[in-house]
């Protein structure tokens, strides 16, 4: 594995979505379609397919992954990264989990990290079809729990040659979700999943206040899968971005993820300063959420 490399951002090194035009590729304009996908579990995938225009495609690729209870467009964010990637000269796709955003499948059961990285797979096999994606150039963006599914996803999967995670939950068990979901501890964890042992799902009151409700599937992917393991197998190039006031998932929880992938070409850590676990977007700070976009697509710009 090469030598991990480190950088950290100041807010002064924030620029504008306008300076970004200015500075991208040939590809300046771009389009972005509302689809439904098949999903493999008989319903539709709600996705979003943003391709550059007036460029050399087709054009590198880049799947992203929302988190937990989030969507694709992730109160704007998402959509400023699409927009972000296009105007580098990549296309992109990014869809709603079961229960999210527009997705109807039934939060409670359907919202479960085995279901998440099937769906990713559904996703991925609909580019196939697309004639400006070119699918060998594909990368993989990955939020909070969305980054636990690029882990798993990116280390069993060589096809993603380029993996980003933002504050990804990737501590064995659940151990990453014990801030968000308010928990004491193992203690506290051990006591929900007992209960949807018992009646089939438990529901807890998370960190923004929103009360939700989780199967026992969920329950047991997120024990049973250890995506530190799965991600050992990754041989591509990753960059690691956390937020300097990050208490949802520490700065030094989600680094564990730079130690265990030796066949790694490259990997890259970026922390994004005075940013907290929303990098801006559900906060108004505007300048986070344009900064953790740039630092994304000009690495995919770079890598893809």
């Amino acid at each position: 594995m090469k030598r991990l490399t480190v950088m950290s951002f100041i807010l002064a090194a924030a620029l504008t979505v306008a300076g970004c035009a200015s500075s991208a590729g040939k590809a300046q304009n771009f389009s972005a379609s509302a689809i439904s996908i098949q999903g493999p579990r008989g319903g539709y995938i709600p996705a979003i397919l943003t391709i550059p225009q007036g460029g050399d495609g087709p054009y590198p690729v880049v799947l992203i992954a929302h988190g937990h209870g989030g969507s694709k467009t992730e109160n704007g964010g998402f959509d400023l990264l699409a927009e972000v990637l296009a105007r580098r000269g990549i296309a992109s796709l990014r869809m709603d989990f079961a229960g999210c955003g527009d997705n109807t499948e039934d939060f409670t059961q359907g919202n479960r990290l085995s279901y998440m990285l099937d769906d990713l797979a559904a996703c991925k096999a609909y580019l196939q079809t697309v004639p400006e994606a070119d699918t060998s150039r594909l990368g993989l963006l990955g939020y909070s729990m969305g980054g636990r599914v690029a882990a798993v996803a990116s280390g069993r999967d060589p096809d993603y040659k380029t993996v980003v995670l933002w504050s990804p939950a990737v501590l064995p068990g659940a151990e990453d979700l014990y801030a968000f979901m308010q928990l004491a501890g193992e203690e506290g964890f051990t006591a929900l999943y007992d209960t949807a042992k018992a009646e089939g799902a438990a529901t807890y009151t998370n960190a923004f206040g929103a009360v939700q409700t989780l199967g026992l599937g969920w329950f047991d992917d997120m024990v049973t899968v250890n995506p530190l393991t799965e991600f050992s197998g990754f041989a591509g190039k990753l960059l690691l971005i956390t937020a300097s006031e990050d208490t949802i998932i520490p700065t030094d929880h989600a680094r564990r993820i730079t130690t265990v992938a030796p066949r790694a070409q490259e990997i890259k850590w970026r922390e994004i300063q005075n940013a907290d676990h929303g990098y801006g977007i559900y906060s108004g700070e505007g300048h986070l959420t344009e900064l953790t976009a740039r630092t994304s697509a000009d690495f995919f710009k770079d890598t893809l």
